[in-house]
């Protein structure tokens, strides 16, 4: 059983504009279940599989308006090919379900690396309010999206990565001689999202 308690420092103004703290507690059980049988190479995972599956209880308290359960879950596969290609393939899903599903404050906030020198972030999905943050987790692995691009109550992403030798040696020799070694490529393929209600399609992306 996991109990965290948060000091809430915005809110609850004094009239000479100095902010008294509140202390708000959770509570929430749960359970999981994990695999791993990673091979690793130079750069990363190369053969095997790795895995995680969860469940959460939030119960209604005064910090929290309803009460719901939240399940992830999160498998990684990993095929080796003629000793020097990888075929990564990921798979995460997770929803927050409960009686009242209007009141639920759990969010799952998608996106990733929008492959710019400076990456962005979807601030219109961050409520600025520590509370609705703690009620939240973060998928980064959409990649061509900006960070907090997708949020709702479900989500789905998927990734597709072929890993290969891209360069085995290179040698530079002027103006000094610099070798390069193992120089790895990958082609991605991101699908994924997040959403609350409606058609879940028109909340992804590619």
């Amino acid at each position: 059983i996991e109990r965290q308690r948060m000091l809430i420092k915005s809110q609850s103004l004094t009239p000479d504009l100095k902010v008294l703290p509140r202390t708000l507690a959770f509570i929430h059980p749960g359970i999981s279940y994990s695999f791993d049988n990673i091979r690793w190479g130079y750069t990363g995972p190369i053969n095997g599989n790795r895995s995680i599956a969860s469940l959460q209880y939030f119960p209604k308290m005064s910090s929290n308006p309803t009460d719901y359960f939240v399940a992830q879950s999160d498998i990684r596969n990993y095929f080796r090919f003629f000793k020097r290609y990888t075929l990564a393939w990921r798979v995460s899903a997770g929803s927050a379900l409960g009686n009242n599903q209007e009141k639920i404050p759990y969010r799952f906030l998608v996106g990733g690396d929008n492959f710019n020198l400076l990456p962005r972030i979807n601030f219109d999905n961050r409520t600025g309010r520590l509370i609705d943050n703690y009620h939240s987790s973060i998928d980064d692995h959409l990649r061509g999206f900006d960070y907090l691009d997708f949020a709702g109550q479900n989500k789905f992403v998927t990734n597709l990565d072929w890993r290969f030798p891209l360069i085995e040696r290179l040698d530079i020799g002027w103006p000094i001689r610099v070798p390069f070694r193992d120089i790895q490529g990958v082609l991605i393929a991101d699908y994924g999202g997040a959403w609350s209600r409606g058609n879940p399609l028109e909340s992804m992306g590619l």
